[in-house]
């Protein structure tokens, strides 16, 4: 495979907003963009791995960023406010904020400087796949009489939806795994760990408080404790609890369940949507793309979906990994109109 040269990213802090203790929290995004671009240009918004408690937006698969040049597009990597400082819902506002700065007075175009497609692919991995998911197919929004709720459409609607390995469902009935203790982990929790070996809580403490201070990123390399977090969080048995608001885990639960809401959904808006996962995840139960893909082919979606025999979670994280066919419906599933 022939390597082509990354392109450099484009930081603009796309919302501002006051945390927990008054300090201001700054929400950057990256765009990637080709060096000499075919117009119109695809837009994909990539949403990161990190459960919604760590990561960052530098978290980009190698193949999506190799596809900038191979395929023409323009890739945009948001930060988000992170759980469980703030809850679920306020994850998903900074997402619907991200799409209406991007394409507000065509913003995304001018900051590259070339004309894109008015279609884009909402796409994310693991809990970004989550986030894809939800907002993408409108699951959140057209389902609920919550007013803090219905305010969660995206403006522009994107055109396609990619889920990675995604989580998609907290629902006690559907993923109890998430609500039971999950000790040995099967997996290490650090690098530096083995599989058994028991995830230490007392050094995460600050970061479980939900009252301190907001984070919109925390990279591995810089915050090596937190990185702990969602696998502290799986040990425990308190995923949900650290992602939806406190009381209403139940009726979020169902509110936030992918599977759930596209089966009693009355949307008649159909998109492609992409699901891959890797056959052997352990990190993220690969029942969790299945649920999912059964729900979307009751409902006639035109979904495609890939299977990596004897792949876990992060597979495509790998710099040779690529996904057959995946770039090649990203631009499929999108138009060639200019915004």
């Amino acid at each position: 495979m022939a390597s082509l040269q990354q392109p450099e990213p484009i930081t603009l802090t796309y919302k501002s907003v006051k945390g927990n203790q008054g300090e201001q929290v700054d929400i950057p995004l990256d765009v990637y963009a080709p060096s000499h671009p075919t117009e119109p240009v695809t837009p994909v918004i990539w949403l990161h791995t990190g459960g919604l408690l760590q990561g960052t937006r530098k978290f980009i698969p190698p193949h999506l960023v190799r596809a900038v040049e191979s395929h023409n597009l323009v890739i945009v990597a948001p930060d988000f406010r992170l759980c469980p400082q703030v809850p679920l819902v306020s994850v998903l506002a900074d997402v619907r904020d991200c799409v209406d700065f991007l394409f507000h007075a065509d913003r995304l175009s001018t900051t590259i400087s070339a004309k894109v497609k008015r279609d884009y692919v909402l796409a994310g991995s693991s809990a970004g796949g989550w986030l894809s998911s939800l907002l993408g197919l409108d699951l959140v929004s057209s389902n609920s009489s919550d007013s803090s709720l219905t305010s969660l459409r995206l403006e522009p609607a994107p055109a396609a939806v990619v889920a990675i390995y995604p989580i998609t469902t907290v629902e006690r009935g559907l993923a109890p795994y998430f609500h039971k203790a999950l000790s040995p982990l099967p997996w290490a929790y650090s690098a530096n760990n083995k599989p058994g070996d028991v995830c230490p809580g007392e050094p995460l403490k600050e970061h479980l408080d939900k009252q301190a201070k907001v984070l919109s990123e925390s990279p591995p390399a810089k915050n090596p404790v937190r990185a702990t977090l969602y696998n502290y969080a799986r040990q425990e048995g308190i995923y949900p609890s650290l992602v939806l608001r406190g009381g209403k885990e139940t009726e979020e639960e169902v509110a936030f369940s992918v599977p759930t809401q596209i089966r009693q959904s009355n949307n008649p808006f159909n998109k492609p949507v992409f699901i891959a996962y890797g056959d052997a995840d352990i990190m993220v139960e690969t029942e969790q793309s299945k649920l999912v893909i059964e729900a979307l082919k009751a409902k006639n979606f035109d979904v495609q979906v890939h299977v990596e025999p004897g792949k876990s979670h992060l597979y495509d994280m790998q710099p040779e990994v690529e996904i057959p066919g995946f770039c090649d419906w990203i631009v499929k599933s999108t138009r060639g109109n200019a915004a």
